[in-house]
């Protein structure tokens, strides 16, 4: 059983650089599979955006074009220090993922409740996700970024 995080990019990225890129950022072991291990509970895959039926569900979200899926893992297995520190990590991945890239795009928990947003160059990070409101999170974010209370839900 795990969280899933879906971070949706209008960039179309193989996923093996995908991979490579969030493996620089926070390190992480890649599998023979297609998968990069970053902590014991936390894992992340990547996928093309290339099914109408899917292709309409991201438009309908975001909408924009999405090309590229980035799907986070979160795990239940050990304690809550563990997980926390596994939904700080990726944070601050996912965030940094899209300005590597270049891409705009979102991040969505369980596919309704909006975590993050990059449009026009900033990074809007919906303040009702904890990890958004942590100083020490926030600063190892790159700028522009804004702080907001809009509505996340899909």
């Amino acid at each position: 059983m795990a969280d899933n995080y879906d971070l949706a990019l209008t960039r179309e990225v193989a996923p093996e650089i995908v991979l490579r890129k969030i493996k620089d950022l926070v390190g992480g072991e890649l599998t023979d599979s297609a998968e990069l291990f970053i902590l014991p509970e936390l894992w992340v895959s990547v996928s093309a955006v290339d099914h109408p039926v899917k292709q309409e569900m991201y438009r309908e979200t975001w909408g924009a074009d999405i090309r590229t899926s980035v799907f986070f893992g979160r795990g239940y297995k050990t304690d809550s220090e563990a997980r926390q520190s596994a939904t700080e990590v990726m944070s601050i991945a996912a965030a940094q993922l899209v300005r590597t890239l270049d891409s705009e795009g979102g991040m969505t928990w369980e596919h309704d409740r909006k975590i993050m947003r990059s449009q026009g160059g900033v990074l809007y990070l919906y303040d009702w996700w904890p990890q958004w409101t942590e100083p020490s999170i926030r600063a190892q974010l790159s700028e522009p970024y804004v702080l907001t209370s809009d509505d996340p839900s899909v």
